[in-house]
């Protein structure tokens, strides 16, 4: 799961929205552990904007931005659960 929520240290993965993440998480528990037939994962939603930096003579070296700002609202909590499918044998 972590691999999947952060991805490789050094270049880590982006991510579309919460519950893309939260999918993707769920899919690989159930790609990898045959036993799990369920499976329930919360996470906070909360915004970060990116700092324009430029404002301060520094140049935005990456485009999605690398100083954020955590704003109060939107906020609160996504779920998503993901169920196996029947084996149709």
């Amino acid at each position: 799961m972590l691999e999947t929520f952060s991805g490789p240290a050094d270049v880590g993965v982006p991510s579309p929205a919460v519950q893309y993440t939260l999918y993707k998480m769920g899919e690989a528990v159930l790609e990898k552990c045959a036993y799990v037939k369920d499976i329930k994962i919360m996470m906070p939603n909360i915004h970060n904007n990116p700092i324009d930096l430029s404002r301060f003579g520094c140049k935005n070296i990456h485009p999605h931005g690398e100083v954020f700002l955590p704003i109060d609202e939107p906020h609160g909590i996504i779920s998503a659960t993901l169920v196996r499918s029947a084996s149709k044998l």
